[in-house]
């Protein structure tokens, strides 16, 4: 029974979307992806905590912005999920393209195998709105390379799991007052961190003794 339920108001729902037309379908399933990323916050914590880790010099804001339009993405491909019943080849050249038909056809018509490659369905929100974005999207990209190459450096110098990896790279940079891309740099060179300077404390205790 229960599933029998479960059943009929996901096909209620997907029908009610698939009738709308695409515009409005769409908005409806951004809206609904909104409201998905305000209620599920599990999921969009560890969305945080991924980009955080990944793009160490991105702001709180941007990432949780990254975030938001994630959800909101996956709300329009379930509104494209919605409408695919009404698709056909005609309507559909619509809203998709495809370019080097012709070889396919060439290629079968010669006998030969043919090897598809396409993108996956995603509605891809433009979160790069200027050309400012892009550079940095591109020096943050940077940047998390050069972290990535160090934090694996120190796992395998220092027999660390990623995560204390990285955080060995962040408190070094906060200790010796330098770019967390600086050290991360160094590391990947010499295979070590930079020298810390000596605790305030400890120092005192030296200078007593």
């Amino acid at each position: 029974m229960r599933e029998n339920l479960e059943y009929a108001v996901v096909w209620a729902f997907v029908h009610a979307i698939g009738v709308l037309p695409r515009s409005i379908a769409r908005g409806a399933g951004a809206l609904l992806g909104i409201l998905a990323y305000l209620a599920m916050s599990r999921l969009r914590k560890v969305g945080l905590r991924n980009l955080q880790i990944a793009f160490p010099g991105m702001s709180e804001q941007q990432r949780q912005l990254i975030v938001l339009d994630l959800f909101r993405g996956l709300g329009r491909q379930l509104a494209e999920f919605c409408m695919f019943p009404r698709y056909t080849p005609e309507n559909a050249r619509k809203v998709a393209t495809y370019d080097g038909f012709e070889n396919y056809e060439a290629a079968r018509t010669a006998g030969k195998g043919v090897l598809l490659l396409t993108a996956h369905l995603a509605a891809i929100g433009q979160t790069a709105r200027s050309r400012e974005e892009v550079l940095h999207l591109r020096r943050a990209v940077d940047s998390n390379r050069q972290v990535g190459i160090a934090t694996g450096v120190l796992m395998a110098l220092r027999k660390l799991d990623a995560e204390r990896a990285f955080e060995l790279l962040r408190s070094t940079s906060q200790e010796t007052n330098r770019k967390l891309i600086d050290v991360a740099q160094e590391v990947s060179e010499t295979g070590t961190l930079p020298e810390r300077p000596p605790r305030r404390g400890r120092s005192r205790e030296l200078s007593r003794g």
